[in-house]
């Protein structure tokens, strides 16, 4: 049996703090660069590497004044017929072998297109041999062990946010010091209550609720193939259908919610459903119309709002721990869950 603390992916989640206080903003130079020619940016990848570095991008472009650059998150395996003429494309994939991103990525260079990048995490990849030294971004966080995509994801994020106008400015030495820090709490000795830890555990299915901004998205990931199912329910779909559904073994994890919805939420979700709630709170977040228990309220440190999303992945992650470790499961080695879930087959590529 599996200890999750032990794990290489729990060691690899507490490598994140450090990306944030070496991570050098003008690494993303380049594609600010051609972002700021084009005005679109498409963020194509896989999984992990596209729900937090491609939603977060988009909710982050969302809160700059106009004009601001259009910004879209796509799979490559959707993308066959589409025109990205006079965008920006950023092929998205920590081996640089994802099939899916590497098909669309040869169409394009065979195609002429000119304003084409590789992000990923080796230098000898398809990805990056594709692109040439000059439109790749190395990750250079290391090589993940477990299944489970962690650190990279966070780089990956980051590169991606620091190509927003005015975006590098956050990422001054003593914030990225700061919210290293913060997140390594949450990762140590920030945690949540037992309490959480054993609804999570007793959980059939998890329901994660909040805005669409990447982590409910990848946490859902995150936790199905690891140790339990888990569903992501973007801003308030969760009060327009789904609590029909919800079962009394279920576990609901309100991320954030805003405000205007806390009244709903307590009579559609927590009145009349039978599942247990739990919610991920910022500071300055009050969550008294919900009338939760104290128990069932996980409050993470102050930050920067701009930083949210991070710090609520990084909570996300924690809960995910707790509840592998308190099931003794072995996350490093799933059953059916791969590190690259469609790679290039051997005779594409040579890379490792």
């Amino acid at each position: 049996m599996g200890r999750a603390k032990e794990s290489n992916t729990f060691v690899e989640m507490l490598q994140a703090p450090d990306i944030f206080r070496s991570f050098n903003a003008a690494a993303s130079n380049p594609l600010k660069a051609a972002l700021e020619k084009t005005g679109a940016l498409y963020v194509i990848g896989e999984g992990s590497s596209r729900k937090l570095p491609g939603q977060n991008l988009i909710r982050q472009s969302m809160s700059l004044q106009a004009p601001r650059p259009y910004i879209f998150a796509l799979s490559g395996s959707e993308c066959h017929d589409y025109n990205f003429e006079n965008g920006v494309v950023v092929l998205v994939s920590n081996s640089g072998q994802t099939q899916e991103v590497c098909a669309l990525g040869d169409r394009l260079k065979n195609e002429g297109h000119e304003n084409l990048f590789a992000l990923t995490n080796f230098a000898d990849s398809h990805l990056a041999t594709l692109c040439g030294a000059e439109k790749t971004i190395l990750l250079e966080c290391g090589a993940e062990q477990g299944v489970a995509a962690t650190k990279t994801i966070m780089k990956q994020a980051l590169v991606l946010h620091a190509a927003l106008p005015g975006a590098q400015t956050v990422f001054t030495r003593n914030t990225l010091a700061e919210t290293g820090t913060a997140i390594e709490a949450v990762l140590t000795n920030h945690g949540p209550s037992e309490t959480m830890t054993a609804l999570l555990a007793d959980a059939n299915n998890i329901y994660l609720a909040g805005a669409n901004n990447g982590p409910g998205e990848e946490l859902a990931l995150k936790f199905s193939e690891t140790c339990k199912p888990a569903h992501f329910l973007p801003g308030s779909e969760i009060v327009h259908g789904p609590q029909e559904t919800i079962g009394a073994n279920d576990l609901v994890i309100l991320i954030d919610p805003h405000s205007d919805y806390h009244a709903r939420l307590h009579k559609k979700i927590i009145e009349e459903t039978p599942a247990n709630v739990i919610a991920i709170r910022s500071p300055g977040n009050d969550l008294s119309a919900l009338n939760l228990a104290p128990a069932h309220i996980y409050t993470l440190p102050k930050h920067q709002k701009v930083l949210r999303p991070y710090f609520q992945l990084a909570a996300g992650w924690r809960l995910l721990i707790e509840t592998a470790e308190k099931l003794k499961i072995d996350i490093d080695h799933p059953k059916r869950a791969e590190k690259v879930g469609n790679p290039l087959p051997p005779t594409a590529s040579t890379a490792s």
